[in-house]
């Protein structure tokens, strides 16, 4: 297990969770994470059909971290 964490964005169609959705990637810090979740968000659909939601999380652990950053639909 690290120490370190990683921080996943993942993008949401219409910010749903059931729809279509797909892991930007993984970035060792929040800010870049959040940059280029809302880069991608502004360049897909014109800023409304993919949503961002950064997780902070641990190499090695399943259940650790939590939510930065959602945009999506709750």
């Amino acid at each position: 297990m690290s120490d370190t964490p990683v921080y996943i964005t993942t993008m949401y169609r219409w910010g749903d969770e059931e729809s279509h959705s797909y892991v930007l990637g993984a970035f060792d810090d929040p800010e870049t994470a959040l940059y280029e979740g809302e880069k991608e968000r502004a360049n897909k659909g014109g800023g409304i059909k993919y949503c961002p939601e950064v997780v902070k999380v641990y190499i090695g652990e399943v259940k650790n971290g939590g939510v930065i950053l959602s945009r999506r639909r709750h």
